[in-house]
């Protein structure tokens, strides 16, 4: 698929699906699911769940299985690794922390989030990022630090 045509594609799909995920129905990060065996666009998931079918190689059986799984574990249906219902909430948190918090890198302010949220500091650093990014803030990078580098004369 083109670029031009995934642009397009991507502009309908967020208008037809009103922006939302096609599986948990949340307004985040959406990006272009693809059939894997023709290339065809499927739809717009949110990253997680993108990343979750491809885990299970595309095969509905295997998704079938993992659920009939969960179900006979007693799994709340709420893993703590996906976007919950909270999710708007937790994106008015993580602004608070960034506007809060600007003197902090966005690893600090990450590992805050996620200690909050019982979370992993993987996914807290992507939300993170994502939101300061959104909304154009930006943090102290404590760990870059300028240096200058003076070459020797030729000769020694």
């Amino acid at each position: 698929m083109k670029a031009k045509a995934k642009r397009d594609f991507y502009r309908v799909h967020v208008k037809l699906q009103e922006g939302k995920c096609l599986i948990c129905g949340l307004e985040d990060r959406l990006i272009i699911n693809y059939d894997h065996e023709t290339g065809d666009p499927r739809g717009l998931l949110c990253y997680a769940h993108n990343a979750g079918l491809g885990a299970f190689q595309n095969d509905p059986n295997l998704i079938e299985k993992a659920a009939a799984y969960l179900r006979a574990k007693g799994s709340t249906g709420a893993p703590s690794s996906f976007p919950s219902p909270t999710y708007k909430v937790n994106h008015h948190r993580i602004l608070n922390l960034l506007v809060q918090n600007q003197d902090k890198s966005q690893r600090e302010v990450s590992r805050m989030y996620a200690a909050e949220e019982g979370i992993g500091e993987v996914l807290a650093q992507a939300r993170v990022a994502s939101i300061a990014k959104k909304y154009g803030i930006k943090s102290k990078f404590s760990r870059l630090k300028s240096t200058t580098y003076t070459p020797s004369p030729k000769g020694n």
